[in-house]
């Protein structure tokens, strides 16, 4: 019955990748925080079972900032 809130945000963003924070909160109360990293990748044309990172691209970083 409690209610817990997640709140996302980008830290950093770096050419390929970024850093996300993640806070659980339960009302004021901070339960758990953590961060991860992510790529932006697409399928290598040359082997399409390959991921290959690309530049984040800019309007992603506007819509997340």
């Amino acid at each position: 019955g409690e209610r817990l809130q997640i709140h996302p945000s980008v830290i950093e963003w770096r050419d390929k990748v970024f850093v996300q924070m993640h806070r659980v909160t339960r009302g004021d109360d901070l339960i758990c925080e953590g961060r991860e990293v992510r790529a932006f990748v697409k399928r290598d044309a040359d082997n399409p079972d390959r991921l290959r990172a690309i530049p984040v691209p800019d309007d992603i970083k506007a819509l997340c900032s």
